[in-house]
C-alpha cells in the first residue's frame, strides 16, 4: 500500500500553523540562549583571566591592618 511521506522539516505549507508558531519558538529560545552565552564568554576573555593582584584579594582588603604601634594598652572594663 502506498503511503506518502510526511512533510519535511522545513516544509511549512503543508503543516499547521501551530508547528510554524512552535518551530520558529523554540528557534528564537536557542538562538537567545547562543547569543547570551557568547556575551558572556566574551565579556569575560575581554576582562582578562579573571584573576586579581594579590594586593586585591578579599582576605588582604578585610583583615585589619595591625597599628604601627601600640603604645597604650586596651582598657581592662568600662564601669558605669
Amino acid at each position: 500500500m502506498h503511503k506518502d511521506r510526511p512533510p519535511g522539516l522545513f516544509d511549512f505549507a503543508n503543516r499547521s500553523i501551530r508547528y510554524l508558531v512552535g518551530f520558529w519558538f523554540a528557534s528564537g529560545v536557542l538562538l537567545s540562549i547562543l547569543v547570551h552565552t557568547g556575551l558572556l564568554v566574551w565579556r569575560a576573555d575581554a576582562n582578562g583571566n579573571g584573576l586579581k593582584p594579590d594586593s586585591e584579594t578579599l582576605e588582604v582588603k578585610t583583615t585589619a591592618p595591625e597599628p604601627a604601634s601600640a603604645t597604650t594598652p586596651p582598657p581592662n572594663a568600662v564601669r558605669y
